[in-house]
């Protein structure tokens, strides 16, 4: 059982928490303080709580800008879309969320997002098993988007664009409007089939992959992303770009874009 025990410095008077215990050694009983409860006034009221302290801090995690995030991913039901765009399981589902949360609020290379993940709290919040999370899980998500395939790629990924432009423009009241730009990232790899001899973003020639990115005018809410061959001319990117939003349903869109794109053709399309 604990007691309540009472000290007075000064003028102020502070409660602490005390229990009995009996001491074997000393065959008799003592005391021993259990926590401190904060100052008090002669009623025993307490006037101005302890404030919790621990003695050493094992790990810790910036949780702020993770949360903020994924609550906007809940509201957009992330998960489910891509359950339903990709034809993945659950916890597929949530490696993919986590993969996007991690571009956003970790920024880790994959080789040590396991470890990351681990650390997070998207464990509780997704319910995902420890042994579900690996690198080898995260990869096979990956493939999930664009695989390759006979004849070229099985690019679902495309399709779960679509569902989810369609479901931030469905409250959105964004201009019929975008902006289209490339960049050039140089790749160490050797096995991407985008990864070529091309500019990168220095304008040094290096082994790079292109990535075309299209975003809505007003809040830059991501419309299309594809990835383009490092070799390939950003110019004769456009005529598939535009073909790609015509089939998502876009009509009678302005599309900016850099003035080394336009050409007379790119016009006409």
């Amino acid at each position: 059982m604990t007691h309540r025990v009472y000290k007075t410095v000064g003028r102020l008077r502070y409660a602490y928490e005390y229990a009995s215990y009996y001491d074997p050694k000393l065959h008799r009983t003592r005391q021993r303080m259990v926590r401190y409860l904060g100052r008090c006034d002669e009623t025993g009221t307490i006037l101005a709580p302890a404030k919790i302290t621990v003695d050493h801090v094992h790990s810790s995690f910036e949780v702020g800008p993770l949360a903020l995030f994924y609550a906007a991913a809940q509201e957009l039901e992330l998960r489910d879309q891509f359950e339903a765009a990709l034809g993945v399981d659950r916890t597929t589902a949530s490696l993919l969320l986590t993969l996007a949360l991690n571009q956003i609020a970790g920024r880790q290379p994959i080789s040590r997002l396991s470890e990351w993940t681990l650390r997070s709290p998207l464990m509780t919040w997704e319910e995902l098993r420890p042994e579900a999370v690996t690198h080898e899980a995260f990869q096979t998500a990956l493939m999930t988007l664009c695989r390759p395939a006979p004849g070229g790629f099985d690019n679902p990924g495309l399709e779960l664009q679509h569902r989810l432009t369609e479901e931030w423009r469905h409250g959105s009241r964004e201009p019929a409007a975008a902006y289209y730009d490339i960049t050039k990232q140089p790749y160490y790899g050797t096995e991407c089939p985008y990864a070529a001899l091309g500019h990168d973003g220095e304008g040094n020639l290096s082994n790079v992959v292109g990535f075309g990115l299209v975003i809505s005018r007003d809040h830059h809410h991501p419309v299309l992303c594809r990835p383009l061959l490092g070799s390939k001319n950003d110019t004769l990117s456009v005529r598939d770009t535009v073909n790609q939003l015509k089939d998502f349903g876009f009509e009678h869109l302005t599309l900016v874009m850099d003035r080394g794109m336009v050409s007379e053709e790119n016009l006409k399309v």
